[in-house]
């Protein structure tokens, strides 16, 4: 992969290009001097070639909306969000760092990137569609794990890093892929502004969950995996509870949840009819993430038929951690699952 570093009195920034990219790039950095205005965007190298096209311009910003004819040589740029902006002033973006969000973040948005301004480049360095596809071919979806860390393999950089991803994601279930990658790209992890802050965080996740994450607005190319996470959650509901409807298995474990968290012990007897239909079928508690308050946040044009998904998967996870943990109420388990079965039913 071709990733160069660019250091001026003025801009810092790490690019990322195909080899045949001659006058374009795309880039992260800091606009200014001491680590402020952490950015992204389309890097162009000479302001004396001819400018991308407008309109190719405006149909990648109405994707990714971010600012059109930025200064110093940005044909298309964006802000990352301010509480990351300033490296000098703020705590945020090095906690960030240490968790691995900045990281994913940052792919997040090159990928998101490349994939809305690979053609568009192309044209403007005159490259043969053909040679720069970021559709991997059958030869290239052949080549063996290791192969994936040699550079000199691929013609493109960006050909590798789309190839891991698709090995990647055939390694990993659709559900598994749009959760890394909708974390990655939109959900913005908070610091605790002071210490009675992060006592309540500790004593109260339902206010960690509202209060210590920003989720952003989903990139348009992350549509695909979307459709592909609620189909397999489709299959695994459809297999795992055939014999129960969302409807009665909603209804039944409301009732099972009442009796519980008032102390009784016919939710017992609730979740026992229960355990065969649901044992296992939502795999960790980051599907009730994705599912209950990530995607219904990022997605608002379909926050409502994404919160009738995530309840239920919040339902079956609940009724999981019932079967092995009812017996201890104080459980940590059963308080994170209760917090998200509250959250996604006040979204």
């Amino acid at each position: 992969m071709t990733i160069f570093y660019y250091d001026s009195s003025k801009e810092k920034k790490l690019r990322f290009s195909k080899p045949q990219w001659k006058n374009y790039s795309l880039a992260v950095g800091f606009e200014n001097n001491q680590c402020s205005g952490f950015g992204w965007g389309i890097h162009k190298d000479d302001d004396k070639i001819s400018k991308l096209p407008e309109d190719k311009l405006k149909e990648l910003n109405a994707s990714l909306k971010g600012f059109l004819d930025s200064p110093d040589h940005w044909p298309w740029y964006d802000n990352f969000p301010e509480v990351y902006c300033d490296w000098w002033k703020n705590i945020e973006p090095w906690i960030a760092i240490q968790s691995g969000i900045m990281v994913k973040m940052v792919i997040g948005k090159i990928v998101a990137l490349a994939q809305a301004s690979e053609a568009m480049i192309d044209n403007a360095e005159r490259i043969p569609p053909f040679t720069t596809s970021f559709e991997t071919t059958n030869e290239r979806e052949t080549v063996d794990d290791d192969d994936v860390n040699e550079p000199a393999h691929f013609s493109s950089g960006l050909d590798a890093a789309k190839l891991l991803i698709a090995k990647q994601k055939k390694r990993r279930s659709a559900i598994e892929t749009l959760q890394e990658e909708l974390w990655g790209a939109c959900v913005m992890q908070r610091a605790a502004q002071d210490q009675e802050v992060a006592n309540r965080w500790q004593t109260n996740e339902l206010s960690h969950l509202k209060e210590g994450f920003r989720v952003q607005p989903m990139p348009d190319y992350l549509n695909s995996f979307v459709q592909d996470a609620l189909a397999e959650w489709q299959q695994i509901e459809n297999k795992a509870c055939h014999n129960l409807n969302r409807g009665q298995i909603l209804s039944e474990f409301e009732k099972a949840r009442d009796d519980f968290l008032n102390g009784g012990n016919d939710w017992r007897k609730i979740i026992a009819a229960m355990e065969l239909s649901v044992n296992e079928a939502v795999l960790n508690i980051d599907w009730v993430n994705l599912f209950a308050w990530v995607l219904p946040n990022a997605d608002k044009e379909n926050a409502e038929e994404h919160k009738v998904t995530g309840r239920i998967v919040t339902a079956i996870f609940y009724i999981e951690q019932l079967i092995k943990h009812g017996s201890h109420p104080e459980h940590n388990n059963l308080k994170r699952i209760e917090a998200r079965w509250q959250l996604v039913n006040q979204i």
